[in-house]
């Protein structure tokens, strides 16, 4: 069964986007996230192949500034069994952490539980690792749902 949600988000995604890699591939999987940054210094960071992207994400769950994406992530996923890593609730003004990503977007993936219209996640990657102290402007990846959103520039 599914469940109509209106969505509130204000986020706005970057019409560009960059992926870093460290192997040359031309499609991404369906089955795992594909992560986007704004910064092509940071993708750089990830690999010296940079795919540039228009990534097309309407929907945006983006718990800095959406309340609905704040009552899912808290109520629906927080104690779900695909958040095996245990994150915790959060609070408006607060993104979804790197750490519980992958786990979010395969929550969100499947279409009977409580979210699906977003077609996207705002994931903060700040202080995972050093690299990001030199950072601070690309704090955000964005990642889409669903492949057919990935439009490479050549």
């Amino acid at each position: 069964m599914r469940i109509e949600l209106a969505i509130a988000s204000t986020s706005k995604v970057p019409d560009l986007l960059f992926h870093g890699t460290k192997k040359k591939f031309t499609k991404f999987s369906e089955y795992r996230p594909a992560f986007f940054s704004a910064s092509i210094d940071y993708a750089k960071e990830y690999g010296h192949l940079i795919m540039k992207a228009h990534v097309d994400i309407k929907r945006l769950f983006d718990t800095r500034t959406d309340n609905r994406a704040v009552e899912i992530y808290n109520t629906y996923f927080v104690p779900h069994e695909l958040n095996t890593r245990k994150a915790k609730p959060i609070k408006l003004g607060e993104p979804v952490h790197m750490n519980f990503a992958d786990e979010l977007w395969a929550y969100l993936s499947v279409p009977e539980y409580p979210a699906p219209h977003y077609d996207g996640i705002a994931v903060y990657e700040s202080n995972l690792h050093a690299i990001h102290e030199r950072f601070k402007d690309a704090e955000i990846a964005y990642v889409p749902m669903d492949v057919s959103q990935i439009h490479l520039h050549k």
